[in-house]
């Protein structure tokens, strides 16, 4: 079957990934400035998506169709459209899949496709998925579980917490009962005769079990013939520390000594001790020590549809119980079932009708495998032990615990389809099983210790991207096969909703939408991460210990967050975080963060001057000031810089900065686009002049400016046009572009009613000079046989009760209407719309639902005009719009557009000063609100004028240093200049 994205491949070949396919080399960003730090021109994060979305996303979809044949499902007949319109770019998938016995069926399934920047338009809405830290395919949580991950869901693999069952409780119940009295022991030799109660239990050290359940509760147990000192200090203080060293590298742990000769009491990981003599002295086990009979045999156990199942039940479900003895490396004894056979310490059995299987206590990673026969007990010993080879037999024993069919159905499904194309890479590069029964026999083995990593180690999660697209689709697939094979019938087929991954996608919380408010929004969202997610947790089942930084976060991890309940759920990582590829493995071998600390810090700290002197928790407010920050008319590029601010050009997207990929050639320019010519050939179409963004229901006014024109020759990693709100050319690097988001004012810093709870009071003539533009839709829903008259052009200022246009009946002879007529027309609200706003016409936009022939002639014209202007400005783009039409899908308010009707809207420009009320921020993170607008000059004594009062209590009560430094650093810079400007000319 040839491949859906290129049909002169065979999919079987299309699908490989290659190992250099998935890596993330260091990348090294262009900048050219003088001063700038070389470990600042570093940055993987805005790769971590372009590589994937470029290459490897369309392989991993196809790998995720095609996984489905693990589940005995033909796929046959698989292709791929584009559906390029004005709401979006979408793939349209279809395929014929048959189950073997069964119907077969046609599913499709529509999934986005992600631009070069990272971003989806889903009705003509612009998304971005953030990035999801999870957990690596297998990890320990915790001292008794291990948790699989995968596309499929989460399963996880416990040591049984039913009392009946723990041995390590048992054990230590045991011990605490001698102690009070309730339980005698045997002989004096194995009597408690002190105890005291401590938890020294440490996660990361490796200690034989029996050792890590002891220190779990004890700190000293001393016996007629033994004293466990399981505090390690003060073992250290009563043995020879270089003894316990030496033997620790051989594989003993000391836990104590023997009270005749204060010989070192050791364990080794099997759980055995020994007294270290001369030669070894083996003891045997902890009841072979304190004489404790009739231990329990604990067993592991998974949740398959909320219900608990001893593990051991499910591996031989699915090998049988001889293969599952092979694959345990395990030859019990094998007796008639009515032979009499007591059993010593070491050993258990497993009962049939017709035989018993007795084993030895010796391999600790089988007896939690075979121990779950012994829930069962009851049931299994009315059963031939040859029976259990074959899967018929289990439901007559499940039954029996309330496992029902469906349960069986799950398991098969399980172990068909747990393990997604996606899941099984990222486990063969940690050197772990790819398939699902050795993964639950390697979950198992890791239960035998009682180490795990802390459950917030990144060392032990992955940072995922644009993967969890065809993740959510494969586990949309799955939900299909399950419905499938859950449902009665010969007749039966797998159905699938086409819009269900579509929606899943668009549902999923971790997709937000797109903020285009400045260039720093715009890189916190590729650097956003987050624990949420529709396979991810929500914000109420975050424990806190997850939301705290560790240790190995540092280079990973910056330290902006969020203001809200979110924090420690929704992160950023840095700049030039340490992943080792694309699957978002961290890098546990790179430490460059120790030798250049700016690896720790976010894109917003590192444009901040002085950020390391203030209080770390308003550092933080660095970044979430920034993330409100609005254009205005008076930022000027920084005269104190951290060097960081020549790095933006070369990370933003193209709303903000377009930089040449290689040398080109300017060939085409208008007012909206130009379009550039690469020396191998290729055409890039790029938007200049106004452009507009949006965030939180607010459109903001971008302007991208050119210097270039028709013939110009631009070099590679030079510009060709930036954004003039926040970038222009930088003073000191000719021809260099820098980011620019502040301006410098003159504040006193004084205590007064004005500045009174951190609010402010600014100049008449700073207020009149900080202007901010913002654009006002306006927007109305028309129907196709209606008539617009008297349309305002494009750049003409209007007045709030200015009529944009007037709406005219279809039978209206509304090219003959005198300006009477149209006046009086004029006067109805309902057709004659008015402005509203003081401000600019920029711009009239239409998104129409129908056949532009069954239109009005005027709204014909005006369609036409603008599906022009459209396919003009798309051309040469990867993916050219030829129209403004839409479907019923679209929605205005709430509400689809109806078949024969458009939306027209009209953006207006408007200019709003400074204001009280308005927020600022001063320094980095020091937010304040307008209290007062003066008009009366005050000056320094050095006769400079005051452009605000601030309160010098907001920045000590804040704990920050950097706007003292900020501000006293720019009076020496002025003072400097004004020395040297007199030393040059005299």
């Amino acid at each position: 079957m040839p491949s859906p994205y290129n049909p002169h491949i065979q999919i079987d070949e299309f699908k490989v990934i290659k190992q250099e396919e998935k890596q993330l080399p260091p990348v090294e960003l262009p900048v050219k400035t003088l001063g700038t730090i070389e470990s600042f021109k570093q940055s993987k994060v805005e790769h971590f998506d372009k590589n994937y979305t470029s290459s490897l996303i369309k392989k991993d979809i196809v790998n995720c169709v095609t996984a489905l044949e693990n589940a005995d499902v033909i796929i046959k007949d698989y292709s791929v459209e584009k559906d390029i319109s004005t709401l979006g770019n979408y793939e349209i998938h279809k395929f014929v899949v048959r189950p073997i016995g069964a119907n077969e069926s046609t599913l499709y399934m529509r999934l986005p496709i992600i631009s070069e920047d990272g971003e989806f338009v889903a009705s003509g809405v612009k998304y971005r998925m953030r990035k999801q830290r999870s957990d690596l395919p297998i990890r320990k949580i915790s001292d008794d579980e291990v948790a699989l991950s995968s596309y499929y869901g989460k399963l996880f693999i416990k040591r049984t917490d039913r009392k009946a069952y723990s041995y390590y409780d048992y054990i230590n119940d045991t011990i605490k009962n001698r102690y009070i009295g309730k339980e005698e022991a045997l002989t004096p030799g194995a009597k408690i005769l002190k105890l005291e109660m401590n938890n020294l239990f440490d996660n990361y050290e490796k200690t034989p079990a029996i050792v890590a359940s002891l220190k779990k509760e004890f700190g000293l147990i001393e016996t007629g013939l033994y004293t466990f000192i399981l505090d390690t200090k003060v073992l250290l203080q009563r043995v020879n520390p270089s003894d316990v060293k030496a033997l620790n590298q051989k594989g003993y742990y000391c836990v104590g000594y023997r009270k005749k000769d204060n010989r070192l009491l050791l364990c080794d990981q099997h759980e055995q001790f020994f007294v270290y003599a001369q030669n070894l002295e083996p003891l045997g086990a902890i009841e072979d020590l304190l004489e404790i009979e009739d231990t329990p045999i604990g067993f592991s156990e998974t949740i398959v549809l909320a219900k608990k199942i001893p593990l051991g039940m499910v591996l031989s479900y699915y090998m049988g119980f001889f293969n599952l003895l092979k694959a345990l490396n395990v030859k019990p004894m094998i007796l008639p079932a009515r032979k009499i056979y007591k059993l010593s310490r070491d050993e258990y059995q497993i009962k049939f009708s017709d035989y018993k299987a007795i084993f030895k206590k010796n391999n600790k990673a089988a007896n939690l495998i075979l121990g779950g026969f012994s829930y069962f007990k009851n049931f299994i010993k009315d059963y031939e032990m040859d029976n259990f080879n074959y899967k018929d037999v289990y439901y007559n024993i499940f039954v029996e615990r309330g496992i029902t069919n469906l349960h069986l159905k799950e398991l098969n499904i399980l172990e068909d389809l747990y393990l997604d194309p996606i899941t099984k890479e990222v486990l063969r590069d940690m050197n772990e099983p790819t398939s699902f029964i050795p993964l639950l026999l390697r979950a198992n083995e890791m239960l035998t210790s009682f180490d795990y990593p802390d459950i917030n180690d990144p060392l032990y999660s992955r940072i995922k991207g644009y993967e969890r697209v065809p993740g959510l689709m494969y586990k949309t697939l799955v939900k299909s096969i399950r419905n499938y094979r859950f449902k009665p019938g010969l007749k039966n087929k797998v159905e699938l909703d086409p819009y269900e991954v579509w929606n899943a996608v668009l549902k999923d919380n971790a997709c937000k939408i797109t903020e285009d408010i400045n260039p720093i929004v715009d890189l916190k969202e590729h650097e956003a991460v987050t624990l949420g997610g529709s396979d991810g947790l929500s914000k109420e089942n975050v424990q806190t210990k997850l939301r705290e930084y560790h240790k190995n976060d540092m280079g990973l991890t910056s330290e902006a967050s969020v203001d809200s309940s979110d924090v420690g759920v929704n992160t950023f990582v840095t700049p030039d975080f340490r992943v080792k590829n694309i699957r978002g493995v961290v890098d546990a071998s790179n430490q460059d963060y120790k030798n250049n600390p700016d690896k720790l810090l976010s894109t917003s700290s590192l444009l901040a001057p002085f950020v390391e002197h203030d209080d770390p928790k308003r550092a933080n407010f660095t970044s979430i000031q920034n993330g409100h920050t609005i254009a205005t008319e008076g930022y000027v590029q920084p005269v104190i810089r951290t060097g960081y601010e020549n790095v933006m050009p070369y990370r933003v997207g193209n709303l903000y900065c377009v930089m040449a990929k290689d040398d080109c050639t300017v060939t085409f320019m208008n007012n909206k686009i130009m379009k550039v010519k690469y020396k191998d050939g290729s055409i890039e179409t790029i938007q200049i002049g106004r452009l507009y963004g949006k965030a939180e229901g607010t459109t903001y006014p971008h302007e991208l400016y050119t210097p270039y024109k028709v013939g110009d020759r631009i070099k590679k990693d030079n510009y060709i046009c930036y954004n003039k709100n926040f970038f222009e050319e930088d003073w000191m690097n000719k021809g260099q572009l820098i980011f620019k988001m502040n301006r410098y004012l003159k504040v006193a810093l004084t205590e007064s009613e004005d500045v009174y709870e951190d609010s402010c009071a600014i100049s008449k003539t700073f207020s009149d000079s900080f202007v901010t533009k913002i654009t006002k839709e306006r927007s109305f829903i028309i129907e196709f046989n209606k008539n617009i008259v008297d349309l305002i052009p494009v750049g003409k200022a209007v007045e709030p009760n200015d009529v944009l246009f007037t709406i005219v009946s279809e039978l209206s002879d509304y090219q003959n209407l005198d300006k009477k007529t149209v006046s009086l027309l004029q006067t109805l609200n309902n057709i004659s719309p008015k402005a509203k706003y003081k401000g600019v016409i920029e711009k009239y936009e239409v998104k129409y639902n129908g056949d532009i022939e069954d239109m009005s002639p005027t709204l014909k014209a005006i369609c036409s005009k603008l599906d022009k202007e459209i396919e003009q400005n798309t051309k040469d783009t990867p993916h050219p719009i030829k129209n403004n039409k839409v479907s019923s899908e679209y929605r205005v308010e709430g509400k689809n557009l109806q078949l024969d009707t458009l939306e027209f809207k009209v953006y207006i420009t408007i200019d709003l000063a400074s204001g009280v009320g308005d927020k600022l921020v001063f320094g980095s993170q020091l937010k304040t609100v307008i209290g007062d607008v003066f008009t009366d000059k005050y000056l320094t004594t050095q006769g400079e004028e005051v452009h605000a009062f601030f309160a010098f209590r907001g920045i000590y009560n804040r704990i920050v240093l950097s706007p003292i430094l900020m501000g006293t650093t720019k009076l020496l810079i002025d003072k400097f200049n004004e020395i040297a400007v007199k030393e040059y000319f005299g």
